[in-house]
């Protein structure tokens, strides 16, 4: 059983792929329990199809028939819809599907033990896991219990990948969303950039030439033009500090990424 429980650790921890992991601890399962096959179903989504994830058949003595199923498409589907496990000590049919099997394939399957258990998740169902043995037996009480916490220790690992697996696609949204920002930041401190050199020269201009008239170079001023000169000088220069404090942090921002 630690055996298994090490491969499911290796699931966990994303060190192996899942279906490898996975094949893996059923495998010893089967071993662990002497089943002649044993095998793991998922559902793609909670009110998806279960799919056949991890499978072990013991010198092909076990046909696999369905590799998918339905909701309410056999036993195997009613066990991931109800959460409960279902155990049969004699098999006449092939349980995996919803009517009994015929042909000559179907007769190999005939008079087995076949036992079905839920993988428990926080919420839904996550996948079943089932044990199938080609001779009548009886799962002990203590092998239930111990299906049982391998169903949940996987309903863990699952969910800890899953978990993991969002956070892996949140990161990449969030540098996506991080690196358009930064065209967006690099596009305004282009504009930036073109305004300013448009501009300040001109705003220069004015200024030097409001300086011109407020000094009388070109005739005496009356008090109410000078006035009127001293205010327009005053928003001059605040436009001009303006368009500097505008442009500074885009070079600042350039400056600290060619530092880097």
């Amino acid at each position: 059983m630690i055996s298994a429980l090490r491969s499911l650790a290796a699931a966990a921890n994303r060190s192996r792929s899942l279906k490898e992991a996975l094949h893996a601890a059923i495998s010893e399962i089967a071993d662990i329990f002497a089943l002649d096959g044993a095998r793991i179903f998922l559902f793609d989504d909670p009110a998806g199809e279960l799919n056949l994830i991890a499978n072990f058949e013991r010198n092909g003595a076990v046909v696999l028939l369905h590799d998918t199923f339905k909701a309410h498409e056999g036993i195997v589907s009613i066990v991931a819809q109800s959460g409960k496990r279902a155990i049969f000590d004699i098999v006449e049919y092939d349980p995996l599907l919803s009517q009994p099997s015929h042909g000559a394939v179907s007769q190999r399957c005939l008079s087995r033990s076949f036992a079905a258990f839920p993988i428990p998740g926080k919420e839904n169902t996550l996948g079943v896991i089932t044990c199938i043995g080609m001779a009548t037996r009886q799962l002990s009480p203590g092998a239930i219990d111990l299906l049982e916490a391998f169903a949940d220790q996987l309903a863990l690992v699952l969910e800890s990948r899953r978990f993991c697996q969002r956070l892996d696609d949140k990161k990449l949204e969030i540098q996506g969303q991080a690196a358009e920002l930064e065209r967006a930041s690099q596009a305004l401190d282009q504009v930036a950039a073109s305004l300013a050199g448009e501009v300040r020269p001109r705003l220069h201009d004015v200024i030097d030439y409001l300086e011109l008239l407020q000094n009388s170079s070109l005739g005496k001023l009356n008090h109410d033009l000078a006035d009127a000169l001293k205010t327009i000088a005053g928003k001059a220069s605040e436009l001009l500090e303006t368009l500097d404090n505008v442009c500074a942090p885009s070079k600042a921002g350039r400056s600290e990424s060619a530092h880097k």
